[in-house]
C-alpha cells in the first residue's frame, strides 16, 4: 500500500473482501488510491488511483446484486466501481464527503467550490441528480456527513457545517430517504449536563 494515511474503508458481500481508499481529509498526502483485499486483509491489490483525488474520505458498497458496486468519495469526485473494484469510472465531480445507504437509494454528500449538496441515485450510483429538497430547508451548508441507523433506512441525518466550513451550520433530519429535510436548530439547542472542560 503506497499511503498509510487513513481514509475510508467497507466490506463486500463477501466480509472477506475489504475495500480501502487512502488519504486523509485533514493530513492529505499520497492518497486517492484504492485497494481490494479477498483475504481479510492478509493481501492486497495493487492500488487503483482515482483520478487526480488526493484524499478518500468515505468508501461505501452496494451488495444487493450478485457483484459488489463500489462507491469512493473523493476530493476529485464520486468514482464507482460495477465489477467489485476492478476498475472505476468517475460519476459525480467535487469534492464528495459522505455517501449513506438509504430507503430512496443512494445519497451523496457533495461540496462545489463552498457550497454544499445532496445528490441521489436510484440506480446503484450510475446517475444523480439534486434531491428534491421541499422548502429548501437543506440550504447555507457546506461539507456534510450524513448518517442512518442502517442502511436502507428512512430516516436519515445530516450533520452540515456552513458554507465554506466555517462554523456548524445544523443537524437535518429526513424521514423519506433522504429526499426532502427538516431543520433540527441545533444551535439554539442547550445538551443536558454540558462539559466545559
Amino acid at each position: 500500500v503506497l499511503s498509510t494515511s487513513g481514509g475510508g474503508a467497507a466490506l463486500g458481500n463477501n466480509p472477506d473482501t475489504v475495500y480501502l481508499g487512502t488519504g486523509d481529509p485533514f493530513d492529505p498526502g499520497v492518497g486517492g488510491y484504492i485497494y481490494r483485499s479477498a483475504d481479510g486483509g492478509a493481501t492486497w491489490s495493487a492500488g487503483i488511483k482515482l483520478g487526480p483525488s488526493t484524499v478518500i474520505p468515505d468508501v461505501k458498497v452496494d451488495t444487493t446484486g450478485a457483484v459488489d458496486v463500489v462507491l469512493a468519495a473523493t476530493n476529485g469526485g464520486l468514482y464507482r466501481s460495477a465489477n467489485g473494484g476492478n476498475s472505476y469510472t468517475p460519476v459525480l465531480n467535487g469534492l464528495i464527503w459522505s455517501l449513506q445507504q438509504t430507503s430512496a437509494g443512494w445519497l451523496a454528500a457533495r461540496t462545489v467550490g463552498v457550497n454544499g449538496s445532496i445528490m441521489f441515485s436510484a440506480n446503484q450510483g450510475a446517475t444523480w441528480a439534486p434531491i428534491p429538497n421541499a422548502g429548501g430547508v437543506y440550504s447555507g451548508a457546506g461539507r456534510t456527513t450524513l448518517a442512518a441507523g442502517r442502511p436502507g433506512d428512512a430516516t436519515v441525518y445530516a450533520f452540515a457545517a456552513t458554507t465554506g466550513n466555517a462554523a456548524q451550520r445544523d443537524l437535518f433530519r429526513s424521514v423519506d430517504g433522504g429526499l426532502n429535510w427538516s431543520a433540527l436548530g441545533l444551535a439554539a439547542k442547550t445538551p443536558s449536563n454540558p462539559n466545559d472542560d
